[in-house]
């Protein structure tokens, strides 16, 4: 006899209160700040001739990591890059390869 198994069900948490005005206001700055990261970052990259595209900047709720998700045909060496960012957020830089599948888009400049 073959058994079947279910796929596990994933319920979305409760909601344990609504947001308060200054938080509603932290995370839109959050936003703005995350938006400024990624120009900034995309103007840097193309300072170090890195041949790469920035497609998002992320902060951390606590702001003590900011990720930028990027993408790349090839392996890329942003060392200077990272240290560069350290400089300027003064935060741990992480930084994160989206798809290897398809070449870097045509907006770059």
């Amino acid at each position: 006899m073959i058994q079947f198994q279910h796929p596990a069900l994933h319920f979305p948490k409760p909601v344990v209160r609504f947001a308060y005005p200054n938080e509603v206001a932290q995370l839109l700055l959050k936003r703005s700040d995350e938006e400024k990261a990624k120009q900034v970052c995309q103007l840097k990259a193309k300072s170090h001739n890195l041949q790469m595209s920035v497609a998002d900047a992320e902060y951390q709720w606590d702001r003590r990591k900011l990720t930028f998700h990027y993408c790349s045909p090839q392996r890329v060496d942003f060392r200077d890059l990272v240290k560069e960012l350290f400089r300027i957020y003064k935060t741990r830089i992480w930084m994160c390869k989206g798809t290897t599948t398809g070449a870097i888009p045509q907006n770059m400049d």
